[in-house]
């Protein structure tokens, strides 16, 4: 799965440079208010931050935040101006469990987009501490085949 947590480190350091697209960022069709509506929460809070990716020539990161519930929602997004795809959507979500016991749980969530842009499976993978493995997945989590010591849990469905 892309977008693992040292990218995401080097991403958040600052080491990829920023971009301006005003224009991109007006005309995008998905965003914090979007996914607010497609989870039934909100409100959401439009708070975005532009970077470039020089390793992946015309791609541009966006990345931005949005407070959902109880969660904070931090997400990337890659877009490919050549044929304005969103190729890849990749959301960390830093979401409180501390009615559960867990503290502070980062999660990785990925939601995969087709061409017209809309979202089959929103689902939130985490690695966590053996000790809170079987409680996640009393919470319904289940284990996630694409990553050793990790939980997922489909949030959404989408037709």
């Amino acid at each position: 799965m892309a977008g693992n947590t040292r990218e995401l480190a080097n991403f958040r350091s600052g080491e990829w440079r920023t971009a301006h697209m005003d224009l991109f960022l007006s005309s995008l069709a998905i965003n914090s208010g979007k996914i607010a509506e497609l989870l039934e929460m909100g409100p959401a809070e439009n708070n975005h931050t532009e970077w470039y990716d020089p390793r992946i020539k015309n791609a541009y990161f966006i990345a931005g935040k949005t407070h959902i519930a109880d969660a904070l929602l931090t997400y990337s997004l890659i877009w490919n101006p050549l044929n304005g795809i969103v190729e890849r959507n990749n959301f960390l979500l830093a979401e409180v469990l501390r009615n559960q016991g867990f503290g502070t749980q980062i999660t990785l969530i990925t939601e995969d987009f087709a061409r017209s842009l809309e979202a089959h499976t929103l689902s939130i993978s985490t690695i966590i501490e053996p000790r809170w493995y079987t409680k996640l997945l009393a919470l319904g989590f289940k284990p996630d085949p694409e990553h050793f010591g990790a939980v997922m849990k489909i949030l959404v469905e989408f037709d």
